[in-house]
């Protein structure tokens, strides 16, 4: 079963995405940290959550994901579903251990969303250069 949707050229496309979203989540995480050391808060000005950027990024993260490698076989289509399946082994284990140690964790969504999608391109990335 084949999923990849997107050409090859979309991956470019999905990083440039994921940079646009990413800058000013970034950005305003930098000025809260900035504001939390000092007295007065003077970058006040800056809305402290970037909901629409977050949305591109994660846009940008799953047009990645969806996109076809520059040479797509069966020994990729392995790769992509061994790598998935180290990624949902992990997370459960990941989610597991964080509820064993703190009952009362409140994890937003969008964090459990966004570790999925990076743990499976770190895997997936790992494994294609090791049996490079």
């Amino acid at each position: 079963m084949n999923i990849q949707v997107l050409p090859n050229y979309a991956k470019k496309a999905g990083l440039l995405l994921y940079i646009i979203g990413a800058a000013p989540s970034a950005y305003s995480g930098f000025i809260a940290g900035i504001n939390a050391g000092s007295k007065s808060e003077i970058f006040n000005f800056i809305p402290s959550r970037f909901s629409y950027f977050e949305v591109i990024m994660y846009i940008g993260i799953l047009v990645y994901f969806l996109s076809k490698e520059k040479i797509e076989d069966d020994y990729i289509n392995k790769l992509r579903l061994e790598s998935f399946q180290l990624t949902a082994v992990i997370g459960v284990s990941i989610t597991f251990i964080m509820y064993l140690f703190s009952h009362d964790l409140t994890t937003p969504i969008n964090a459990v969303f966004e570790t999925f999608l990076f743990i499976y391109l770190l895997v997936f990335y790992l494994k294609k250069r090791a049996d490079l």
